[in-house]
C-alpha cells in the first residue's frame, strides 16, 4: 500500500502532537508552546468539517493547514504551513521507520503546490 497525503482530521490530532513532541519538543518548549492549547485550538478549527478554519482564512487572508502522511491508514508524518502572502512551512516530521523514502519531499511538494492553486503569489518550503 502506498503513502497517502491529506489534511489533518480531529482523529489525527494525538498523532500530530506526538510528531511535534518528537521532532520539535525542545524548540517548542523553549518558546513556551502549550501542546494542550494547540490541541484545543485544532479541535475547534476542525469541527464542523473545518468551517471555522475556512472562515479564519477568508477573514484574515491567512493560509494555514496541516498535512498528514499515512501508510495503510496510519499517520507517519506531518507538515504544517502558515502565512499570508507567501505561506511557508514551519516544520516537517516523518517517523524514523519511514525516513529515507521521500515522504518529507512529498509533503513539501504537496504543501508548495496547494497555496499556488489557492491564488497565492508564491510559497516557501
Amino acid at each position: 500500500m502506498g503513502i497517502v497525503i491529506d489534511d489533518i482530521t480531529t482523529a489525527d490530532i494525538p498523532h500530530y502532537l506526538e510528531f511535534l513532541r518528537a521532532g520539535f519538543g525542545g524548540p517548542l518548549s523553549d518558546l513556551g508552546t502549550d501542546l494542550g492549547f494547540v490541541s484545543r485550538i485544532l479541535r475547534g478549527l476542525l469541527c464542523a468539517r473545518g468551517a471555522p478554519l475556512r472562515a479564519v482564512k477568508r477573514i484574515a487572508g491567512y493560509e494555514a493547514f496541516v498535512l498528514i502522511a499515512r501508510h495503510a491508514g496510519r499517520p507517519i508524518g506531518c507538515l504544517t504551513v502558515v502565512g499570508r502572502k507567501s505561506p511557508s512551512h514551519t516544520g516537517v516530521y516523518v517517523i524514523p521507520e519511514f525516513r529515507g523514502q521521500g515522504i518529507a519531499s512529498r509533503l513539501i511538494e504537496t504543501a508548495v503546490n496547494r497555496p499556488r492553486h489557492a491564488g497565492y503569489v508564491e510559497s516557501h518550503a
